[in-house]
C-alpha cells in the first residue's frame, strides 16, 4: 500500500516527504521554471513573499541546488541541473547520516549501561569547607572501592575539567 502511494504522489509531495518545506519547494520549482532570475522574479513566480523567498533561496543555495551570482547591479539565482544537484545533495545527506549513525553507535554502550543500571551511574558531589572535605575523604576511604577519587577545590577542578572528568564517584 505504501509503495503504491509513493507512485501516486505528486512531485511536490515527494519533495516534501524528502524534507523540503512547502515554500522551499515553490521557490525551487519557480527557479527551475525560470532557469535563472532575481529575487523579485523568483518571488513572483513562486507566489511567495520576498523575505520568505530569500530565506528559501539561501537554503537551496546551501543544498547546492541553486547558485547565487552577482550580475551587474542585481543578484541572480540560477538552478543547477537537477540530476547533478540532487545526486550531490543525496551524497551529502548520506555523509551526514553516516556521521550521525557513528555518533549514535559510539553512544550506545553508555546508553545501555545507563538503561541497565540507572542507580550505578557515577555521581559527582561538591562539598565546601575543609571539615566537610576531610569527612568525605574518610567516608570514601572507608568504602574501599577500587576506583580513584580526586579531591580538589572548584577553581582547580574547573581549570582541568573535560567532558570525561569525574571528581568523585560513589
Amino acid at each position: 500500500m505504501a509503495i503504491l502511494h509513493f507512485f501516486t504522489m505528486t512531485l511536490e509531495e515527494k519533495l516534501q516527504h524528502s524534507g523540503f518545506l512547502k515554500n522551499e519547494i515553490k521557490v525551487y520549482m519557480a527557479i527551475l521554471a525560470l532557469g535563472k532570475g532575481t529575487l523579485t522574479e523568483v518571488s513572483e513566480k513562486a507566489c511567495v513573499n520576498k523575505v520568505n523567498s530569500l530565506d528559501k533561496l539561501r537554503k537551496l543555495t546551501e543544498k547546492r541546488l541553486v547558485v547565487r551570482e552577482k550580475e551587474t547591479a542585481h543578484i541572480v539565482y540560477t538552478a543547477l541541473p537537477p540530476k547533478q544537484a540532487l545526486r550531490q545533495y543525496i551524497k551529502e545527506l548520506k555523509g551526514k547520516y553516516d556521521q550521525t549513525e557513528s555518533l549514535l553507535m559510539d553512544s550506545l554502550e553508555g546508553l545501555e549501561i545507563q538503561y541497565a543500571n540507572p542507580k550505578d551511574l557515577p555521581e559527582v558531589k561538591f562539598v565546601y569547607g575543609k571539615n566537610k572535605i576531610d569527612a568525605m575523604q574518610l567516608e570514601v576511604q572507608a568504602t574501599q572501592f577500587d576506583e580513584m577519587y580526586e579531591f580538589t577545590n572548584v577553581d582547580v577542578a574547573l581549570k582541568h575539567m573535560t567532558a570525561s572528568t569525574l571528581l568523585i564517584k560513589f
